[in-house]
């Protein structure tokens, strides 16, 4: 039944916000790789941990190593992501200013009243 369903309506796609660059996606996805790796390190069965010691220090230590690169990916994804947020925000409040001062009232309201505007995300001044 779940591959009919497949099938028929397929998978939702990612939906991808505009002022995320590329660079930024591609954080995310290590990320999602390291978490992945993380997963797998925890889901070791203790019984096999107890009867190889060696293994079981070795694992520990691998997931405070990806743990600790993780965590540190993260940081970068979080401030990559501000950074191309305030770029993207900056380019609208241009693009208003342009239309703003040659009195080109269509794409002045536009870019303040759009679908993707600043309003959308929260910030209500410039």
């Amino acid at each position: 039944m779940h591959h009919a369903a497949e099938e028929i309506v397929g998978y939702q796609e990612e939906r991808r916000k505009e002022w995320i660059s590329s660079d930024t996606w591609n954080l995310i996805s290590l990320r999602k790789t390291l978490k992945q790796k993380i997963n797998q390190t925890l889901s070791i069965d203790e019984k096999s941990r107890m009867k190889q010691k060696i293994n079981q220090t070795l694992s520990i230590d691998e997931k405070s190593r990806i743990t600790k690169e993780y965590s540190k990916i993260h940081k970068n994804i979080k401030k990559s992501a501000r950074t191309d947020k305030r770029k993207w925000i900056d380019g609208i409040a241009t693009a208003a200013e342009e239309a703003a001062a040659t009195q080109n009232l269509k794409e002045l309201y536009k870019s303040t009243t759009s679908k993707h505007s600043i309003q959308d995300t929260g910030i209500h001044s410039i």
